[in-house]
């Protein structure tokens, strides 16, 4: 059950962010496009609380609840720059904005490039990494807490 949540929640996380785009760039609804991406976090907190609902009910927890916790880790993590890579695209399509950069080459190929801010690859955020490593951590949590059952 929680696997086809997460699937559904994945899929509406991003029919959300396009319908906000849409309305925000072809249908030129500023107000109502702020809503739709308003949606977007609601949906994280949809899962986190189906997912307390349905290990409160008894269920074991298992793989995908781990899974749920490392959604909402990412989507948290990177849901904004994921958001803002959408919305630099729809603008250049359908808004006349320029285009919008792309990753330089050495970026492209995971070189090393010495002009790129410190990080470990991914996670060259230090927020980023904190929330995988926060959701890794409850994922793994719960796996201890399912062989201890």
């Amino acid at each position: 059950m929680i696997g086809w949540l997460i699937l559904a929640c994945e899929i509406g996380f991003w029919v959300f962010i396009l319908l906000g785009l849409f309305a925000r760039y072809r249908l030129r609804q500023r107000t109502l496009g702020s809503v739709l991406l308003f949606c977007t976090p609601l949906i994280d907190i949809l899962l986190i609380v189906f997912t307390i609902i349905d290990l409160k009910n008894g269920a074991a927890a298992t793989t995908f609840h781990g899974l749920a916790a490392v959604y909402v880790g990412v989507s948290i993590a990177f849901g904004k720059r994921m958001i803002q890579w959408a919305d630099d695209r729809f603008a250049h399509l359908f808004a006349g904005a320029p285009r919008p950069l792309s990753l330089p080459s050495s970026m492209a190929h995971n070189t090393p490039n010495r002009n790129a801010p410190a990080g470990i690859g991914m996670f060259s955020h230090g927020r980023s990494a904190s929330y995988y490593c926060l959701a890794s951590y409850i994922t793994w949590g719960m796996q201890i807490k399912q062989k201890a059952c």
